[in-house]
């Protein structure tokens, strides 16, 4: 029961991973990449023997800008964690991507999917 009950979990992980992946993959040139240093300030509640605090937080965010030919989109991709890096892609080069309403689904050098947000879609003038 405990082998059945594991490989129901099991396929029906796999297939909801497998169906976020059926996206309209656009092939389009990563024309730039430029990252924004940034900070935010963040309250930390007071205990008993410190009162209130105020840390600085990390608050970077890189802006990627691809053209698929038609449109000119501006994405970004926010890091906050101390381990967070840029995106391991490369500049006039071809790069995949999809767009589904505000989101952009970019795949990197590696093929890896990330999710950023699109800030800006330009129509380009011949």
């Amino acid at each position: 029961m405990r082998r059945l009950l594991c490989g129901v979990l099991f396929l029906g992980i796999f297939s909801a991973v497998s169906m976020g992946k059926d996206r309209a993959w656009i092939t389009g040139t990563l024309v730039n990449a430029e990252t924004e240093s940034g900070s935010r300030n963040v309250a930390i509640p007071p205990t008993i023997i410190t009162g209130p605090k105020i840390k600085t937080l990390r608050n970077d965010v890189t802006y990627y800008t691809i053209d698929d030919g038609k449109y000119r989109w501006v994405v970004s991709r926010h890091m906050t964690k101390k381990d967070d890096k840029p995106l391991d892609v490369t500049v006039d080069s071809p790069v995949k991507f999809a767009i589904e309403k505000k989101d952009c689904y970019l795949l990197d050098n590696q093929g890896e999917e990330h999710k950023l947000k699109v800030e800006r879609k330009t129509l380009k003038r011949d």
